[in-house]
């Protein structure tokens, strides 16, 4: 499939007068868009990537879509080399909000805004088994770090923990009085972090049940998340981004300013930082251990990208939109950079 560079777009924030980056940049490719034409065609604004993820080898790629018919929305599987579609899975009738590569990538679990769980055989490419949880908005769903289990967040508030073999619901933890956003599981699988749209952060211990509660001061709308390895990240509508460390949710360990921030992800090795803005730029930050960071931002494309994913090697970003007609742009990691510091702090 040949790649049109869409563009690069580069400043680094909170530095004047600045030498010029001699290393090679990163740029954004066009790696989709041409064999999918009548998907852009759907009634609810094309066919729009709405949930992405990596294989665990990272030889594949799972995208979520919407078709060219009104009740039907596709996970399309990709191979990396030659990228290329190979496999398209049909079964949900509402917008796929979430999907994982389960047990070493033979199967995929995936997530609808109507609550519709589905456990995919990569083998047969049909489904294994469904079931549906009354949702209390479209959100994804998080894993256990051995994928035994994910979590859901109801229109209770409760997380509700399901077996990945067969669906069954092994608990129900009542943790908020308004639904809540399933993040991910800290390393050992025993705490999992979630968070409401109202600014609620909150650490569950999944076996006493018991949860751990932040709310900062000032910000008070969130507008995404992300969990990877043992840091996690949620953004907010006021203009700011906070980094934890997961076995500390009391204390923040960067405060990031950032403008209108539409998504966020971490990178697996947690020293990157990637965020798209309305502007359809991303930003790249370096965050470290270091309360001073770079920052990068890049044109992405025509829209804002509202799905971010690092591959599990941590060197390249890709980057979707829910309403680029089934368009995905793909950026290397800049990790040859010159670091140079900036004003900002914690």
């Amino acid at each position: 499939m040949n790649r049109l560079v869409v563009g690069l777009m580069a400043s680094i924030l909170g530095i004047s007068g600045a030498n010029p980056i001699h290393a090679q940049l990163p740029t954004f490719e066009l790696i989709g868009g041409k064999d999918h034409k009548a998907d852009a065609k759907h009634p609810d604004g094309g066919g729009g990537v709405r949930a992405s993820c990596f294989s665990s080898s990272g030889s594949m790629i799972a995208l979520a879509i919407a078709t060219h018919k009104s009740d039907q929305y596709d996970l399309v599987l990709f191979s990396q080399q030659p990228f290329r579609s190979i496999a398209r899975l049909s079964g949900h009738r509402r917008k796929i909000t979430g999907v994982a590569f389960l047990h070493n990538d033979e199967r995929l679990i995936s997530l609808s805004e109507d609550g519709e769980i589905i456990l995919w055989s990569l083998k047969t490419n049909q489904a294994k088994c469904k079931k549906t949880i009354p949702m209390g908005m479209g959100v994804p769903f998080a894993m256990t770090p051995d994928g035994s289990q994910i979590a859901v967040g109801d229109k209770a508030g409760n997380l509700v923990m399901l077996n990945t073999n067969d669906l069954k619901v092994t608990s129900t933890i009542p943790v908020s009085r308004e639904p809540v956003i399933p993040l991910g599981f800290d390393p050992t699988g025993s705490q999992i972090i979630h968070f409401t749209l109202t600014g609620k952060i909150r650490s569950t211990n999944i076996g006493t049940k018991r949860s751990e509660l932040y709310v900062h001061e000032k910000l008070k709308n969130a507008a995404c998340g992300h969990l990877s390895a043992d840091r996690f990240a949620i953004g907010f509508e006021e203009g700011a981004i906070l980094v934890f460390d997961i076995g500390n949710i009391r204390n923040p360990a960067l405060v990031i300013p950032v403008d209108s921030p539409v998504n966020c992800a971490i990178s697996p090795k947690n020293d990157w930082l990637a965020v798209s803005h309305l502007d359809s730029t991303i930003q790249y930050v370096l965050i470290g251990k270091q309360t001073k960071f770079l920052s990068l931002r890049l044109e992405s494309g025509p829209w804002p990208s509202s799905n971010l994913v690092f591959s599990p090697d941590g060197k390249s970003l890709l980057a979707s939109s829910h309403f680029d007609p089934f368009a995905m742009y793909w950026t290397n990691i800049p990790t040859t950079w010159p670091i140079r510091k900036t004003p900002w702090g914690k």
